[in-house]
């Protein structure tokens, strides 16, 4: 067999056909898919298993207790039997073309991982956005794996196991990665180090394959919680293994390593007021887990010069432990972000 295609479900009973009908119309039939559902509360166990009943030469399902996406596909990859492995979220879908193109580009030169481009899509299968790889395409071996490493420290393309084609043989599938299981942020990236670090050939394409779903109707912004620092802090920490042992460029690392505590004063400062806005207490919090020694490390360690005037005195006024003139200036521009976005258009207006 030559693919296993690896779905954690969980609560998505609205998309999941879209999801599992993608597969069905893929010309290549050398496939399995194991859909591991994650402890769903509504119907998505039992869209998994009529799925099951009408393709089981096709499909099987696995039913647990939810533990996270992490553990759903680590108890995937145990029951799977092909020699490549893809990852498809449920809310997501493939492009028709998706086996036929990674079934020729293993023809060409047998490589242990392809990545690959996506398009980001809404409602009604709107294309919002095409994206892929930021290296050439190509085929990277032996010193030209630099270059992936490289990457990986200063942008995300490469990120996503949904991105990836993996030889089944580079996963490590005995390792316990049950600590791990708190990861609820960054997971992707946590999960594609070592296999990464274990190919010989990696390929790069930028042919667009897997249309990645934005639900245009919800909102997207969500509060920024205490578990999710903690998971960034974890899959930081992991890529700095890595990236020592890759010997890339330190200035990289630290750098991609400071912009997590970007993000969070981003959201401290956009989420002063509205509805995502945070209490007293949780800003307490927020604050008080960036003293500790991991994100304290990054934030030392980061060079906030590249960053604009305002999140350098953030910085500035956090290192030097000025904690009350750092809350001041996140008050402070807080409001202008408010006025800027809300006081300012009605004032225009008015004038109008």
């Amino acid at each position: 067999m030559k693919f296993s295609i690896l779905i954690p479900v969980y609560n998505v009973e609205s998309f999941l056909s879209r999801c599992l009908d993608s597969i069905l119309v893929q010309k290549i039939q050398s496939y399995e898919v194991i859909l591991v559902n994650d402890g769903s509360t509504d119907s998505s166990g039992s869209i998994c298993d009529q799925y099951v009943k009408k393709y089981p030469q096709l499909f099987n399902v696995i039913h647990k207790k939810n533990a996270g996406v992490f553990s759903a596909r680590r108890t995937g990859l145990v029951h799977a039997k092909g020699e490549y492995i893809c990852f498809l979220d449920s809310d997501d879908y493939w492009a028709p073309n998706y086996l036929e193109e990674l079934d020729a580009e293993l023809a060409k030169q047998n490589p242990d991982v392809i990545i690959f481009g996506h398009y980001l899509v809404g409602d009604n299968h709107r294309l919002l956005e095409t994206s892929h790889p930021s290296l050439p395409e190509g085929l990277y071996e032996k010193d030209s794996k630099h270059m992936v490493y490289a990457t990986l420290l200063k942008d995300t393309s490469l990120n996503t196991l949904w991105c990836k084609c993996i030889r089944r043989a580079l996963f490590d599938i005995d390792r316990d990665y049950s600590s791990m299981y708190h990861v609820t942020m960054g997971e992707d990236l946590l999960e594609s180090l070592p296999i990464l670090d274990k190919a010989e050939t990696i390929k790069i394409i930028h042919t667009p394959l897997y249309n990645y779903y934005q639900n245009e109707g919800s909102a997207t912004q969500t509060k920024l919680k205490i578990r999710t620092m903690n998971s960034t802090a974890t899959v930081l920490q992991e890529l700095e293994i890595y990236a020592l042992k890759w010997d890339c460029s330190q200035y990289d690392l630290h750098q991609r390593q400071g912009l997590s505590v970007v993000f969070i004063i981003k959201q401290l400062v956009l989420h002063r007021f509205g509805k995502f806005s945070y209490s007293g207490e949780e800003r307490s919090q927020i604050i008080a887990r960036l003293q500790q020694d991991d994100f304290k490390q990054f934030i030392q360690r980061y060079d906030p010069s590249v960053a604009p005037l305002s999140l350098r005195l953030c910085f500035i006024s956090f290192r030097k432990k000025w904690y009350a003139f750092f809350q001041l200036l996140l008050i402070s521009f807080g409001s202008l972000y408010y006025c800027k976005k809300h006081w300012l258009p009605i004032r225009k207006g008015n004038k109008a």
